[in-house]
């Protein structure tokens, strides 16, 4: 498990200054969106990095202060070239203007990052404003629109970088594996008589830092929260840590429903991701699944809990 970084830690502040140093080029302004460069790294895995400007971010990150830039850093771990994850570091300044990081994984609260956090991001930080010098001063013929990018890969054999233009091939993105209840709970949903209720259910993270053991820092909890659309009452809720399954999770909570009161008339989200996770679910069960604009009994909730999506 990886150590959580203290104030003092030392590479913080060498994090900063790269981070001064990369944004002082004004990359935004030199690559548009679709650019990437890309760095091959000791252990042999790869990062992809383009840069914007993201307005969005000042809303998700509590302590955002003001808007600086946005860095996205895509990844192809060596060990895994199937698996890849896609990560987003915004950096932003608070009021005295140093730059903050969010951490790698949804679901920490922001600035608040690990050892293998700061190393990597230092690393990714310093090597793209060498890169970004090099292609600005030599202006490199790399043709962009062709999908070409500058590459600062570190050569084994003489130790040292070696910059050059290769052909841009993004890893693709995960996708998540939706797994149908087995054979024995459709068959009892089956026989499962219909109940008269229309329920809404969503997802949506708890904005208060949590603590656990077996977590190297704090995290944001998940919560799942099913609701009697027509009473406009909660029925069930679940708070869920990062790494947790929440497909099953998702899924559980419904049959969990069904089997204490009958199924539904109906099942209401309004997230697009809900409607993947349960599409083909509810088709399995025959309930009539809604994308809906607005949840009523969700937000009633959510009022009353003071809970700030």
């Amino acid at each position: 498990m990886k150590n959580k970084t203290s104030p003092e830690n030392p590479l913080m502040t060498s994090l900063r200054e790269a981070a001064v140093r990369l944004w002082s080029l004004k990359p935004n302004k030199h690559l548009s969106a679709d650019c990437f460069l890309s760095f091959i790294f000791e252990d042999g895995g790869e990062f992809f990095v383009s840069f914007a400007e993201n307005p969005k971010s000042i809303h998700v990150l509590p302590g955002a202060e003001a808007l600086y830039s946005y860095i996205n850093f895509l990844h192809r771990p060596a060990d895994d070239g199937v698996q890849t994850r896609l990560r987003s570091i915004a950096l932003l300044t608070d009021p005295k203007g140093k730059p903050l990081f969010t951490s790698f994984d949804p679901g920490y609260p922001p600035w608040t990052l690990s050892d293998y956090e700061v190393r990597t991001s230092l690393k990714v930080y310093t090597e793209a404003a060498n890169l970004l010098e090099r292609y600005l001063s030599f202006n490199p013929d790399c043709r962009f629109d062709k999908l070409e990018t500058p590459t600062r890969r570190f050569d084994k054999d003489s130790g040292t970088w070696v910059n050059e233009i290769r052909k841009l091939k993004l890893p693709e993105p995960l996708t998540i594996n939706i797994e149908p209840p087995d054979e024995i709970t459709l068959h009892r949903i089956s026989r499962t008589p219909m109940v008269n209720a229309n329920l809404e259910l969503d997802i949506f993270m708890i904005m208060r830092a949590t603590s656990e053991e077996g977590y190297d820092k704090p995290f944001y909890p998940v919560m799942i929260l099913l609701c009697d659309g027509d009473k406009q009452v909660a029925l069930s809720t679940e708070l869920l840590s990062p790494g947790y399954d929440i497909v099953s999770a998702v899924q559980d909570t419904v049959i969990s429903f069904i089997f204490k009161h009958g199924k539904p008339l109906s099942l209401s989200v309004q997230l697009p991701d809900l409607m993947g996770m349960l599409g083909g679910f509810c088709d399995d069960i025959d309930v009539p699944l809604i994308r809906a604009s607005f949840l009523p009994a969700v937000n009633l909730y959510k009022s009353e809990h003071k809970i700030k999506d």
